[in-house]
C-alpha cells in the first residue's frame, strides 16, 4: 500500500473513534440528566406536599368552615395524585394505598360543612395528616433513591 492510502485509512480511522467517542459521551451527559430533572421532580412533588399538609391543617384547625379553602384542598389532593400518576413520576411505582391515605387523611373527615369542627393541632385528624403525608414523602424518596440513583 502506498503511504496516501495508509494516512487516509489511518485519519478515517481516527475520526471515527473521535465520533465514536463523542457519542458515547453525549448519551452518557443525557443520560445523567435526566436522572437529574427525574430527581428534581420527586423533589418538587415533596415540597408541594409540604406545603398542601399546611394548608390542610390551617384549613382543619380553622374556627369556621371555607368552602373555598375546602374545594382548593380538594384540588390540590387531586393534582398531586395524578402528577404522581404521570411520567416521570410514574417511574417511582408509588402504591395507590398510600395515594388512598393521603386523600383520606385530608378530605374523608371534618371537610364538610355540615359535620366540621375545629381541630387542634393534636388531634387525631391533624395528625393522620402530617402521618400521610410523611409516609408518602418517604415512599417517593426512597424509590427515588432506589431508581433515580
Amino acid at each position: 500500500m502506498s503511504d496516501a492510502c495508509v494516512a487516509g485509512w489511518t485519519n478515517a480511522v481516527s475520526w471515527g473513534l473521535i465520533f465514536l467517542g463523542w457519542f458515547v459521551v453525549h448519551k452518557i451527559t443525557l443520560r445523567q440528566e435526566r436522572r437529574k430533572e427525574k430527581r428534581e421532580a420527586a423533589h418538587k412533588v415533596c415540597i408541594e406536599l409540604r406545603e398542601l399538609e399546611r394548608l390542610a391543617i390551617n384549613f382543619h384547625t380553622a374556627l369556621g368552615h371555607d368552602s373555598r379553602n375546602a374545594t382548593d384542598l380538594r384540588q390540590g389532593v387531586a393534582r398531586l395524585i395524578s402528577h404522581l400518576q404521570r411520567a416521570p413520576l410514574k417511574e417511582l411505582e408509588i402504591r395507590n394505598q398510600s395515594l388512598i391515605q393521603l386523600r383520606q387523611s385530608i378530605t374523608r373527615k371534618n371537610a364538610d360543612p355540615s359535620d366540621f369542627s375545629a381541630q387542634t393541632a393534636d388531634s387525631d385528624l391533624v395528625r393522620n395528616i402530617r402521618d400521610a403525608i410523611s409516609d408518602l414523602i418517604e415512599v417517593i424518596e426512597d424509590s427515588r433513591e432506589r431508581k433515580w440513583k
